[in-house]
C-alpha cells in the first residue's frame, strides 16, 4: 500500500516528466487517446486501488479488533468459572 501512496504522491509528477518527453515516440494502441488521457486514467485507477487496499486493511483491522474483544470476554468468562469452582472447593474443604 505505501508503493502505491508513494507512486501517487512522489513519483507520479516524475514519472510523468519523463514521459511527456517521450510522449511523441510512444506508440498508443488504443487509437487516437492522447499522452494526457492516458495519464489521467493510470492516475485514477492507481487512486481507486489505493482506495480500496486502505478500506480492506481498515475492514481487516476492524474485525482483528473484535475477535480480540471476544477472546478477552471468553477469557473472562472461563477465568470466572475457574474462580467460582474454587470457591466452590474452598468451601467443601
Amino acid at each position: 500500500m505505501n508503493t502505491v501512496k508513494r507512486m501517487l504522491d512522489v513519483l507520479h509528477c516524475r514519472v510523468e516528466d519523463i514521459l511527456k518527453s517521450w510522449a511523441a515516440y510512444l506508440t498508443i494502441t488504443s487509437g487516437n487517446t492522447v499522452f494526457g488521457e492516458q495519464m489521467n486514467s493510470i492516475t485514477v485507477m492507481l487512486r481507486k486501488k489505493y482506495k480500496n487496499y486502505l478500506k480492506v486493511i481498515v475492514d481487516k483491522l476492524v474485525s482483528n479488533a473484535q475477535a480480540n474483544r471476544r477472546l478477552k470476554r471468553i477469557l473472562e468468562e472461563t477465568r470466572e468459572a475457574d474462580g467460582e469452582s474454587d470457591n466452590e472447593r474452598e468451601c467443601r474443604d
